[in-house]
């Protein structure tokens, strides 16, 4: 009887710790410039834009990275990326903003992030490459909904339930 409380308490406590969902890519929608869904040219001046939607409040980490695509002395002159909510436009994240890259062929951002609400959002990018630069950016989002307080509550219990086992052992 023990042992049944005990793997009891333990499988509640597990079972909440294991019900998170799985981290999942957002996909994208973008403009039509014949780009791939979550890469962009730069060359000159950029400007690109992606979208996406968010059904649940949601863990998101994003990153992105330049590398040029053709070998010559050209550079990136600046460029940033920035997260809007199309319902809030007052509430941006900036995802790097690199300035005066005299010399720089290559971007790697850091790895950056956040909690969102549900609802719609834009990634912007802008920048400036110098004459002859040939580039390509690729954006990366990944998605991982923020836990609901029940599943905390599941925890919770299950961390008690094993607390008080352990007491009545005692």
């Amino acid at each position: 009887m023990k042992l049944l409380k005990t793997l009891v308490a333990t499988s509640f406590f597990l079972a909440a710790g294991l019900s998170q969902a799985a981290v999942t890519p957002v996909p994208f929608t973008f403009d039509a410039d014949g780009d791939g869904a979550a890469t962009f040219q730069v060359k000159g001046a950029v400007s690109k834009v992606f979208s996406f939607d968010l059904a649940q409040s949601t863990q998101l980490t994003s990153w992105w990275s330049v590398r040029p695509t053709a070998a010559n002395s050209s550079t990136i002159s600046s460029l940033s990326a920035v997260l809007t909510s199309i319902s809030n436009p007052a509430k941006t994240f900036t995802l790097g903003a690199y300035t005066g890259l005299l010399g720089v062929k290559e971007i790697t951002a850091p790895v950056k992030s956040f909690v969102l609400d549900a609802g719609s959002y834009t990634v912007s990018f802008n920048g400036l490459a110098t004459s002859g630069y040939k580039g390509t950016g690729t954006l990366t989002l990944n998605a991982a909904p923020v836990p609901e307080p029940e599943t905390y509550a599941l925890m919770g219990l299950g961390l008690v339930a094993l607390l008080a086992r352990r007491r009545k052992v005692a």
